[in-house]
């Protein structure tokens, strides 16, 4: 799990790509990303005194297994049939050099419930208090971000180590 091997991968500056059924890498990773954005069409909702907002998230986007899984396998969640409200849908990093196809479908059949944000921890699954480098992993994710057209990011990281000063790095980012 994440503590036994994500952690101490990352202790050592070593990116995890979760691959364990992602298909046909082997083909994809030679086409090359065209230029695509997966625009956040969704406006968040106007700030009411006495509501709450709730975010659906369809997570394990840092397994790129699960991201390719979503273009053909409805048992794992996939854009059809349409949910009753929107979806943020967690992307995995390494769509931009292994799978570009697939980000590319994904974009493409987007609708206005569909919402992307960059899966955990950014450019690659790792945890940000145990890289030995906050500075590029903060450029490979907003590098990450802008070759995908994101803007969002979810950052998971061990709660042991995790302190907010480690996103300041990514924050001062220009995307």
């Amino acid at each position: 799990g994440p503590r036994d091997f994500v952690g101490p991968a990352s202790e050592h500056g070593l990116p995890v790509v979760g691959t364990d059924k992602a298909n046909n890498l082997s083909i994809y990773h030679h086409f090359p990303l065209e230029e695509i954005s997966f625009d956040n069409p969704v406006d968040p909702p106007e700030q009411t005194t006495g509501k709450h907002t709730i975010a659906f998230i369809m997570s394990d986007g840092e397994q790129l297994a699960s991201t390719m899984g979503r273009a053909t396998n409805s048992s794992i969640g996939n854009f059809t049939p349409k949910a009753a409200a929107p979806v943020g849908w967690t992307v995995s990093p390494a769509l931009v050099d292994l799978a570009a196809p697939i980000a590319s479908w994904m974009a493409d059949n987007a609708t206005l419930d569909d919402g992307f944000v960059l899966a955990a921890s950014g450019y690659a699954h790792l945890m940000p208090s145990k890289w030995p480098n906050q500075e590029s992993w903060a450029e490979e994710t907003a590098s990450t971000m802008e070759r995908l057209g994101l803007d969002l990011v979810q950052v998971v990281d061990d709660v042991s180590g995790f302190d907010p000063l480690l996103l300041d790095p990514l924050i001062s980012q220009d995307e």
